[in-house]
């Protein structure tokens, strides 16, 4: 039964766990492209505009940012949930050796 319940519990977690993996992955995917952008405006303007690449490195940045903003509080978020499942595990263990203690004491005799 503590069994169950703690996987009813857990069932969230991975979807925690993919956002945690893959924020970051896609925000180094968009400073990648951004960088790429950056680079084919200095290819085709020179270095004579620096104006024209400072928006592909700015999208760049933008993109780890939000990256990062959203893995950051996945992490938060799953480490409380995580230890808050494993106090309840605890707690439903302590609460099943208690039971099964005061279950297990032969009954009184009345007298």
């Amino acid at each position: 039964m503590a069994r169950a319940e703690t996987a009813r519990l857990k069932r969230f977690l991975p979807v925690l766990d993919t956002i945690i993996t893959l924020s970051p992955l896609l925000g180094l995917l968009g400073t990648v492209t951004g960088m790429i952008s950056a680079f084919g405006v200095m290819a085709q303007t020179g270095m004579n505009s620096p104006n024209a690449i400072t928006g592909g490195v700015g999208e760049a940045l933008i993109a780890t940012a939000a990256g990062l903003g959203a893995a950051i509080p996945a992490v938060i978020g799953y480490n409380y949930f995580v230890n808050r499942v494993k106090h309840w595990a605890v707690e439903m263990e302590g609460f099943t050796l208690d039971l099964l203690n005061l279950l297990s004491r032969p009954a009184a005799k009345a007298g």
